[in-house]
């Protein structure tokens, strides 16, 4: 599993110090409707379906991590979350929700989503983190979403470019070192440890976060 103690650790710090998960909701919430039912795959800490729960949407929460589900259930103190396997989904809901979870492009990931949603596929994909131009990957995985969407005749779609501040706070330089080797890999580490700032005494990890949203309708045409 991806979840341990430190990541949980190191998320829920970065979540109580920004208000990524809240623009990120609110982009979201422009394509759904309170009366409709949506079902999240891979939650992971559940931050964003918490807040459309609390926005009065009709939604549920999965992962198969029973610590992620855990510790969302015990941040949250709500009841839409459940341990579950996409691989093994079985029920249909009006909207299913992929936010940073699985690869739509790969074996038949995308056949398997779309044939348990009644009317569209929300699908959120990070292109890269900010810390520098040196430092941002040459993702060409939006435009290869783009290019497996196009062949698709049934479906209607569109992508919004979302950016916002996921900026890490970070407890030592210790604790910087150890982040930037679980997330970024021990080779990398003197670059990443090069952007750590002091800000008024606390140390942070810059990370202006660019993703795609998109919105992926049932019928019609591309």
């Amino acid at each position: 599993m991806w979840w341990n103690d430190k990541k949980i650790r190191w998320y829920e710090y970065a979540s109580s110090e920004t208000s990524f998960h809240r623009q990120l909701a609110s982009v979201i919430e422009k394509y759904i409707g309170r009366n409709e039912s949506i079902l999240e795959l891979g939650c992971g800490l559940g931050y964003v379906s918490a807040l459309l729960a609390e926005d009065g949407y009709h939604i549920k929460a999965t992962d198969i991590d029973r610590e992620a589900i855990e510790e969302a259930k015990r941040i949250h103190k709500q009841d839409i979350f459940s341990i579950l396997n996409a691989e093994k989904l079985d029920e249909d809901t009006d909207i299913l929700l992929l936010i940073y979870f699985g690869r739509l492009c790969e074996n038949d990931n995308f056949q398997h989503y779309i044939s348990h949603t009644r009317k569209r596929l929300i699908y959120v994909i990070s292109e890269h983190r900010g810390q520098s131009s040196s430092l941002r990957k040459n993702n060409e995985e939006p435009e290869r979403t783009m290019n497996f969407l196009k062949q698709i005749p049934a479906i209607k779609w569109q992508r919004i470019e979302f950016r916002a501040r996921f900026d890490q706070p970070l407890l030592s330089l210790s604790d910087a070192s150890a982040y930037i080797s679980a997330m970024y890999g021990n080779e990398n580490k003197e670059k990443y440890m090069d952007f750590i700032q002091n800000r008024d005494g606390r140390l942070w990890l810059p990370n202006d976060k660019h993703s795609s949203v998109f919105i992926i309708e049932k019928g019609g045409n591309q």
